[in-house]
């Protein structure tokens, strides 16, 4: 379903910014087998997106984890320049991964993170 995704947008307005973390927590509810993957992007139109996590099958109402990068001071900082003016563009596609119906089934999305630096 690569055209159903939870998107989010952090402005970089009026500043420079330096991005080193992306995290969240997700899981379902009503029932398992949920998959999600996510993306980041400074492309407004979502060209050119690079990884963050997949999940390909969650026990439901079991949070998870997700993350790219590390602190400002880790090995894995992303270290991603946003500059004035433009926006970095997180999405989240989630999707179960059975046939079954799909009704009274919830994903859920908290906890999402931008960590970072102001120039």
């Amino acid at each position: 379903m690569n055209d159903v995704y939870i998107e989010y947008e952090i402005p970089a307005s009026g500043i420079d910014l330096t991005v080193n973390e992306i995290s969240f927590d997700c899981c379902s509810s009503g029932g398992s087998y949920m998959a999600w993957s996510a993306y980041y992007s400074t492309n407004e139109d979502f060209s050119n997106p690079e990884p963050i996590c997949e999940m390909k099958t969650a026990q439901k109402e079991v949070l998870c984890s997700n993350s790219a990068g590390g602190s400002k001071n880790s090995s894995d900082a992303l270290g991603l320049p946003v500059e004035n003016g433009k926006s970095l563009y997180i999405r989240v596609y989630p999707a179960y991964k059975d046939t079954k119906e799909n009704a009274g089934r919830t994903f859920i999305i908290s906890n999402v993170l931008v960590k970072g630096l102001i120039q």
